[in-house]
C-alpha cells in the first residue's frame, strides 16, 4: 500500500482544508468552527454600531473567507456560515426592539409583508 492512498483515505488537513478520498477538498472542521466565533465577534447579540456599518463589516471580512474557500467541493458548508450571519443579524435585530409594535412596524419598514411581521413576532 502506498502512503499517500493511506493518507487521503483519512483524510489530509492541509491550509484550512481537508483532503478526501478521490481528491474532494471541504473546509477542515476548525476552520469552521473559527469562521462561527468570528462571525459571533462581529455580530454581537447587543450591537453598538449601526445596521448597516455592521453589515459592511461582515460583507468585507466573508466575501475574503468565502473566497480563499471557494474551492470545496461543498457548496453547504460556505451556506452554513451564510446561515449563521443571517441569524445572528436577526437576533441581534429582535434584542434590540423590546415592544413587539414597534418591532412589527421596523420588519415592515424593511420589506416583509404585514402578515408575515405579525405572525413571525406575536
Amino acid at each position: 500500500r502506498d502512503k499517500t492512498q493511506t493518507a487521503k483515505s483519512k483524510g489530509v488537513k492541509f491550509l484550512g482544508m481537508t483532503v478526501l478520498a478521490g481528491g474532494m477538498a471541504a473546509v477542515s472542521l476548525g476552520a469552521m468552527k473559527k469562521a462561527k466565533e468570528r462571525v459571533k465577534e462581529l455580530i454581537p447579540r447587543s450591537g453598538k454600531r449601526s445596521l448597516e456599518a455592521q453589515v459592511e463589516k461582515v460583507n468585507q471580512w466573508y466575501m475574503g473567507w468565502s473566497g480563499y474557500y471557494q474551492m470545496t467541493n461543498y457548496p453547504n458548508q460556505l451556506q452554513k456560515i451564510e446561515a449563521n450571519i443571517r441569524m445572528r443579524f436577526r437576533l441581534q435585530f429582535i434584542k434590540n426592539h423590546k415592544r413587539k409594535k414597534h418591532l412589527v412596524r421596523k420588519l415592515r419598514k424593511r420589506g416583509i409583508r404585514s402578515s408575515t411581521a405579525y405572525r413571525a413576532v406575536y
